[in-house]
């Protein structure tokens, strides 16, 4: 089992260092110079004096312009927003009110359903997800995947019953044999406290009722990447919308999908909508 360190990933800067490099080559920054002191800082023994080093190192390349913006467009204030919008999601979609309902809860058992059925490859290439069902004769995959297949292909995709090095309160993999309730995931978190959001905020909360809400219904460890670095800085007075970007390199990961889904089934028949929801309260 590992020790709390080793599970308090995404919170040590100089752990934060590649990531960092990577998103901002991602982005077109010129941080190609910077390449050198993160190997030497890497190498500093005294921990403390690592991480300021590493904090230091991260707000110069964060700070670093984009070499050439092209054609980005990334608004950020409602009306920008709205402009920006293609032509088809600003059409409010006819919608039969008597199927709302069923097409609800439609979307919520396909949004647990999935999470569930995706735990035991998170993280798997295309490949060795397609590979792993075909030798074990679970594709084209019909139910729940199934960790109980032969010795030789456990042993080539590398298939486990636990993984001790998960930062949630659990251990299992939920393959099919083990799944007895449904287990804490934090794709399954965000939409369900984007509902107690909507509940005790009303519909025009702001991202500074989402950073309450966060530190009143997540606890730290079942937050990753982006937001767990947002956690941290929430937790140390940065409130948004510095915290989900001071330090934190994980900034133009997918984590707004995760949260996002939630707003599609308050808005039906607005895209639109829904997504500025997404967008600027979450900011």
């Amino acid at each position: 089992m590992l020790k709390l360190k080793d599970k308090m990933r995404w919170t040590y800067f100089s752990d934060m260092l590649e990531d960092e490099y990577s998103a901002c080559r991602y982005q077109g920054k010129p941080v190609e110079k910077f390449e050198k002191k993160i190997g030497e800082i890497s190498k500093i023994e005294n921990s403390k004096k690592r991480e300021e080093e590493a904090g230091r190192l991260l707000d110069q390349m964060e700070k670093e312009a984009v070499k050439d913006t092209g054609s980005f467009q990334e608004p950020s204030k409602y009306e920008e927003i709205q402009e920006a919008l293609p032509k088809k999601k600003k059409k409010q979609l006819q919608i039969d009110q008597s199927k709302i309902k069923d097409k609800l809860l439609g979307a919520w058992l396909g949004r647990i359903t999935g999470c569930l059925l995706g735990i035991p490859v998170e993280g798997w290439t295309k490949e060795r997800i397609r590979g792993f069902l075909s030798e074990s004769g679970q594709y084209p995959l019909k139910t729940f995947m199934t960790a109980d297949v032969k010795d030789e292909v456990k042993m080539k995709y590398k298939v486990e019953a636990a993984d001790p090095e998960t930062p949630y309160d659990r251990t299992v993999i939920y393959w099919k044999e083990y799944i007895e309730k449904y287990p804490v995931d934090d794709d399954m978190n965000y939409p369900v406290l984007a509902l107690k959001i909507a509940e005790r905020y009303g519909l025009e909360f702001d991202s500074q009722d989402v950073a309450e809400a966060w530190l009143l219904g997540i606890p730290g460890l079942h937050a990753c990447t982006a937001e767990r670095v947002a956690y941290k800085n929430l937790m140390s007075g940065i409130l948004p919308p510095e915290s989900g970007k001071y330090r934190n390199p994980y900034r133009e990961w997918l984590g707004a999908q995760i949260r996002g889904d939630f707003w599609g089934y308050v808005f039906p028949g607005s895209p639109g909508e829904a997504g500025i929801y997404r967008c600027m309260r979450f900011s």
